[in-house]
């Protein structure tokens, strides 16, 4: 019900957040997410909580557990993120095919 996205503390930055996102988890991360889109929009919108240092971490994730309808709420939140986003490799191709011309696709 609630996933702590590891990398945030780094330099390599952030693992993929829409993994925890898509299974409804409540997501809690480090600083650093330059590297993902997802993790600033999520962080934007108030569903997923970036934290600063290792003292707030400890503090959210205590709070998300011990308050499971917060958690479910934002995990909620966090699969319905990703069912909105869903079909995006469709829409890309779309573009692309506008761009440079329709592909050879092959049936099956």
């Amino acid at each position: 019900s609630v996933a702590y996205v590891g990398g945030g503390f780094w330099e390599r930055g952030l693992h993929n957040v829409l993994e925890p996102a898509a299974f409804g988890a409540a997501m809690v991360f480090g600083p650093r997410i330059a590297n993902s889109g997802e993790a600033r929009e999520l962080a934007r919108l108030g569903i997923a909580e970036r934290v600063e240092d290792f003292d707030r971490l400890a503090f959210v994730l205590r709070r998300l557990l011990t308050e499971p309808d917060e958690a479910r709420s934002r995990g909620s939140a966090a699969r319905l993120y990703c069912e909105k986003m869903a079909g995006a490799s469709v829409r890309m191709a779309d573009q692309l095919e506008k761009l440079v011309g329709p592909a050879n696709r092959r049936s099956g």
